[in-house]
C-alpha cells in the first residue's frame, strides 16, 4: 500500500439528545477524529439554530453499536 492510498473504517458515534434519548450509529470514514469533530460541530450549530440544548456526540465502540441494535 502506498502513502497515497485512502484506508476506510468503521467510526461508530452515541448521540445523545436533550430529552436523553440516545442512539449509536456506524459510519464508513477515512478520518473518525475528524468525523467526530463535524458531528460535534453540527450538533452545536443545529442546536444555536433551534435554540436547544446541544446534542451531546461521543465516540462509541463496535460492542455498543451491536447492544444498540438488539
Amino acid at each position: 500500500m502506498t502513502a497515497s492510498q485512502i484506508v476506510a473504517r468503521d467510526a461508530y458515534i452515541r448521540t445523545t439528545r436533550h430529552d436523553g434519548r440516545s442512539t449509536v450509529t456506524q459510519h464508513r470514514v477515512w478520518d473518525a477524529e475528524r468525523f467526530l469533530a463535524a458531528q460535534q460541530r453540527e450538533a452545536m450549530e443545529r442546536a444555536r439554530k433551534d435554540n436547544t440544548p446541544p446534542d451531546i456526540v461521543i465516540s462509541a465502540t463496535a460492542e455498543e453499536y451491536r447492544r444498540a441494535r438488539n
